[in-house]
C-alpha cells in the first residue's frame, strides 16, 4: 500500500519536476555558447541617423548588449525552475518520507517519474533565514537563485524544511483501497487514500486550512482529480484532496542574483520574484520579476538597466520591457527590448539619448 500514496504524489504534480544532483540538468539551462537568437542588425538602424557611432563602436554596443540580453535569459530558467518547484511540491513532500517505500518500490515510482519528467527531490539546500538556494551554471560562483516560503499572510519566513512530510506530520501511515495499477486501468475511478500519523510536526498548521486535524484522514481522488491541479481544463468536480491540498496555500518568493561573465562583458543584476502562493505559482505557471538596475560593462561601453512588468510565462518565454541607456567614449544611445506578452527573445529598437546635447 506505501507504493500507492507515493506514486499518487507523482501524478499530482505531473507537468515539469526537479532533479537532485544526478538529474542536475533539469533544472538549470543547457550549456551556453556565443550566440543567440537574438537580432541585432549588422549596421546601424536609421533611427540612430543624429547619433551615427562608428563601424567599430556599432560592434562593441551590440556585442555588449546580446552578453546582456543572454544573461537576462536566466531569468526563463529560474523562472521555469520556480514554476515546477511549485507544481512539484506536493509531490516532493510525500515523497520525502522513506516510510512510505518498500523494495524496489521507488525504483518503480522514478520510473513514472522519468516519463512524466518529473523528479522527486529538489536541487535547492538550505541557506540563511530560511531560504532554499541553488547555484546558476555557469555564472560566476557568487551567483545564486534562491526561493523562501511564508504562511499565508505572515512576514516571518519559514524556517523549518517545507519540502518533507515530517515537518508537517510524523509517523505517518498511509493505506489506500485500490493499486495504482487499478487506477491506471482507468483514470477516473476514484481511489481512497486513508493516513493515519503520530504527532504533529512544526508546519502541521498549514495543513487543513489551519484547523485541527483528525488522527484518521482520507482523500478520494482519480488520476484525472490529480492531473487537474497542473491541468486545469480538466474536470475534477467531486475530488477530495481533503486536508492535503491548503499545504499549497502556503507562499513563496524567490530572488537571482546573478554575476555573470561573457566575452569581456560583466553583467550583474538581481531580480525578486513576486510574491504568491505555491498553487497561484503552479496554476498560472508564472513568476513576476522586479529587476533591480543591471549593469552590464566590456571596459569601454556600459549598459544601465530597468524593467517593466517583467515576468515568466512559461514556455521559456519572459513577457514585458526592458529599458537600457549604453554609454562609452563618445557614445549615448537608448536600446528597449521588448518582450511583448510573451517570447523567448524580445524585439528591440534602438534611439538617440535625447537628454545628450548635439
Amino acid at each position: 500500500m506505501f507504493i500507492r500514496i507515493a506514486c499518487m504524489g507523482i501524478f499530482v504534480s505531473s507537468t515539469l519536476g526537479c532533479g537532485d544532483n544526478t538529474n542536475y540538468n533539469r533544472w538549470v539551462s543547457p550549456p551556453r555558447d556565443d550566440g543567440s537568437v537574438l537580432h541585432t542588425p549588422s549596421s546601424p538602424p536609421p533611427s540612430l541617423l543624429e547619433c551615427m557611432p562608428s563601424a567599430a563602436a556599432w560592434n562593441d554596443i551590440t556585442r555588449l548588449y546580446i552578453d546582456t540580453e543572454n544573461s537576462i535569459h536566466e531569468l526563463i530558467t529560474c523562472g521555469q525552475v520556480q514554476v515546477r518547484l511549485a507544481q512539484s511540491m506536493l509531490a516532493i513532500v510525500l515523497a520525502s518520507n522513506e516510510e512510505l517505500f518498500r523494495g524496489d518500490a521507488f525504483e518503480t515510482i522514478s520510473g513514472y517519474a522519468d516519463m512524466l519528467g518529473l523528479d522527486l527531490q529538489t536541487p535547492f539546500e538550505p541557506a540563511e533565514d530560511g531560504r532554499w538556494t541553488m547555484p546558476i551554471a555557469g555564472a560566476d560562483p557568487s551567483s545564486r537563485f534562491w526561493v523562501q516560503f511564508f504562511r499565508p499572510g505572515s512576514d516571518a519566513p519559514i524556517l523549518d524544511d517545507p519540502f518533507r512530510l515530517d515537518s508537517y506530520l510524523k509517523g505517518v501511515y498511509v493505506d489506500t483501497e485500490l493499486t495504482l495499477d487499478q487506477m491506471l486501468d482507468d483514470l477516473d475511478r476514484r481511489n481512497t487514500f486513508s493516513f493515519t500519523w503520530e504527532q504533529e510536526g512544526p508546519l502541521v498548521d498549514l495543513l487543513n486550512g489551519g484547523k485541527p486535524l483528525a488522527q484518521l484522514f482520507t482523500i478520494e481522488v482519480s488520476i484525472l482529480d490529480i492531473a487537474s491541479l497542473v491541468w486545469p481544463f480538466v474536470d475534477s468536480e467531486g475530488a477530495d484532496f481533503g486536508p492535503l491540498l491548503s499545504l499549497v496555500d502556503a507562499e513563496m518568493i524567490s530572488c537571482v542574483e546573478l554575476k555573470d561573465t561573457r566575452n569581456n562583458t560583466i553583467v550583474e543584476y538581481q531580480a525578486d520574484g513576486r510574491r504568491d502562493s505555491i498553487s497561484e505559482i503552479a496554476g498560472q505557471g508564472q513568476v513576476g520579476f522586479d529587476l533591480d538596475a543591471i549593469q552590464a560593462t566590456d571596459g569601454r561601453y556600459t549598459l544601465l538597466g530597468d524593467a517593466s512588468d517583467l515576468r515568466y510565462v512559461g514556455v521559456k518565454s519572459l513577457a514585458g520591457e526592458i529599458r537600457y541607456e549604453a554609454a562609452g567614449l563618445d557614445l549615448s544611445l537608448r536600446i528597449t527590448s521588448d518582450f511583448g506578452s510573451g517570447q523567448p527573445w524580445p524585439v528591440t529598437s534602438w534611439d538617440c539619448d535625447p537628454c545628450v546635447p548635439d
